[in-house]
C-alpha cells in the first residue's frame, strides 16, 4: 500500500477513546494536506516536525495499547511524509 493510501486509511479510522486528538491537531492537518496533494511550505513542514514531538510526548504518558498503536501509526506516517519531503 502506498503512503498516500495508508495516510488516508489512518484519517478514516475512528479516534480511540481517551485520545485528545482531532481534526485540528498538527498531525491531522499535516497528514490531511498530504492526502489532498497540497503544497508543503515551511510552516507546514514545521507543523509536521512539531507533530512528531507531540506524538512522542503522548506516547511517554503511557497510553492504553489501543491508543499507543494509534499514535505509533500516526507518528510513522508523519515521519514517512517528512522523509519523502527530504526533511531529516
Amino acid at each position: 500500500m502506498d503512503l498516500r493510501t495508508r495516510a488516508q486509511n489512518f484519517l478514516d479510522l475512528p479516534i480511540p477513546r481517551g485520545v485528545d486528538y482531532g481534526p485540528d491537531s498538527a498531525a491531522d492537518m499535516f497528514i490531511r494536506n498530504y492526502t489532498e496533494a497540497g503544497d508543503f511550505d515551511d510552516e507546514l513542514v514545521e507543523m509536521g516536525e512539531r507533530a512528531i514531538v507531540e506524538l512522542d510526548e503522548a506516547l511517554d504518558e503511557g497510553p492504553t495499547a489501543e491508543v499507543q498503536e494509534y499514535f505509533i501509526e500516526c507518528k510513522s506516517i508523519v515521519s514517512e511524509i517528512l522523509a519523502e519531503l527530504g526533511v531529516d
